[in-house]
């Protein structure tokens, strides 16, 4: 839920750049899964939240490391549209989240306007629904990914 925050008071980072390794330390799995259920009923529905937690747990177990990229960030959106009630976009400055190691990707820091705007519960939410999109686990990304781009070079064929 994208609402002006004060402040963060499990946080003394605020000011800092702070990326979803962080986060996921200061958060409870059980808050966001509430976070899930809440924006991704439907689909929490028919995907795996113990997958979820999983890739949570895995995140919050990351080492920090320097970003592959220098000033990419985190950017979380709210997309209003009349049909669906509105829906979030996140995504980087830079390069999409899609198809990349999400050690790599955990340690992009978030926009300060993402950190002001969304409570850290529903960065994570966000977060987890995003890199899961094709699979929980790198290994079902990677198979997706061949797939994918197999599909896509028949075609240019």
């Amino acid at each position: 839920m994208l609402v002006k925050t004060q402040y963060h008071p499990k946080s003394k980072l605020f000011n800092k750049k702070m990326n979803t390794i962080d986060i996921t330390k200061l958060v409870e799995w059980k808050d966001v899964k509430k976070s899930l259920m809440y924006h991704y009923n439907y689909g929490c529905r028919n995907r795996n939240l113990i997958g979820y937690e999983k890739v949570f747990n895995t995140v919050k177990k990351y080492r920090k490391s320097k970003p592959e990229y220098q000033n990419e960030v985190i950017v979380i959106n709210a997309i209003n549209e009349k049909e669906t009630n509105g829906w979030y976009s996140i995504y980087t400055n830079k390069y999409s989240l899609s198809f990349r190691s999400w050690k790599k990707v955990a340690n992009i820091p978030i926009s300060k306007k993402t950190l002001e705007y969304c409570i850290y519960e529903d960065i994570i939410a966000y977060f987890l629904w995003e890199i899961t999109f094709n699979g929980f686990t790198e290994k079902e990304m990677e198979k997706h990914e061949k797939e994918i781009f197999g599909k896509i070079k028949d075609i240019k064929k």
